[in-house]
């Protein structure tokens, strides 16, 4: 029985030992450093993105006024201490003061709206109605293949 026990306390030692981590000679280039990274943590990019921000021109297969351009510079919008990335600073910004104010400016529209319809009433007409009726398309339009309507069909089967 010692014998069974001895040779079991071996055979768990040996794959204790297999699956210890091995003594990799530490990388001496980025790409190197960024291969190993992915190995024991998938999915941190974070060094990659920190070489972006600097700012440093990169490739990008887009032509245009803004090549090799992967983040843009840092800039400050109205009402911000820091200087950050410029697609950071207008999140900051949206999030921030533009969507206080731009809430605060849809009530005060409305408001402003239900004071003048209570204020002054609906519209009303000048004399009472005179049972005319004006046609607003033509009986070809009507239909459903019709020039106007059927711009708006397509349209419309184009959105979903």
């Amino acid at each position: 029985m010692r014998m069974l026990l001895v040779a079991l306390s071996f055979a768990l030692a040996g794959t204790a030992a297999a699956q210890a981590p091995k003594d990799d000679p530490a990388p001496t280039t980025p790409e190197q450093a960024q291969q190993q990274r992915q190995l024991s943590q998938p999915g941190n990019n974070a060094p990659v993105w920190r070489e972006v921000q600097r700012g440093d021109p990169n490739y990008t297969s887009i032509p245009g006024r803004e090549m090799n351009v992967l983040i843009q510079p840092p800039a400050r919008f109205l009402g911000q201490d820091v200087r950050v990335t410029a697609g950071e600073a207008w999140r900051q910004f949206r999030n921030g003061p533009m969507t206080f104010y731009g809430g605060w400016l849809v009530v005060v529209v409305l408001l402003i709206l239900a004071a003048l319809y209570f204020g002054k009433g609906p519209v009303k007409l000048h004399d009472r109605p005179s049972g005319r009726l004006i046609h607003r398309f033509s009986p070809g339009s009507r239909s459903r293949t019709g020039p106007p309507r059927s711009a708006s069909w397509c349209s419309a089967s184009r959105a979903w």
